[in-house]
């Protein structure tokens, strides 16, 4: 585990490896003026979960993209969203 805090806020990058089907987790927290980033990996099992999700909130709004795939058949989900305070959302 990395943690650096500071005035540009909070990193952290934390990888879990268990078992033989192994849990994989990536995740990174960017805490500051700008906003919060979140980027978080996980991968579970053999038919495997896999979720890739980016946070951005800060001035500009709220901007989330999710990725996920689910099973050997796949369920793929994108999810993008942007919300600005200057839109007044």
């Amino acid at each position: 585990m990395l943690e650096v805090v500071g005035v540009v806020g909070v990193v952290v990058v934390m990888l879990e490896v268990v078992g033989v089907v192994g849990v994989v987790v990536v995740m990174l927290e960017v805490v500051g003026v700008v906003g919060v980033v979140v980027v978080m990996l996980e991968v579970v099992g053999v038919v495997g979960v896999v979720v890739v999700m980016l946070e951005v909130v800060g001035v500009v709004g709220v901007v989330v993209v999710m990725l996920e795939v689910v099973g050997v058949v796949g369920v793929v989900v994108v999810m993008l969203e942007v919300a600005a305070i200057a839109f007044g959302t």
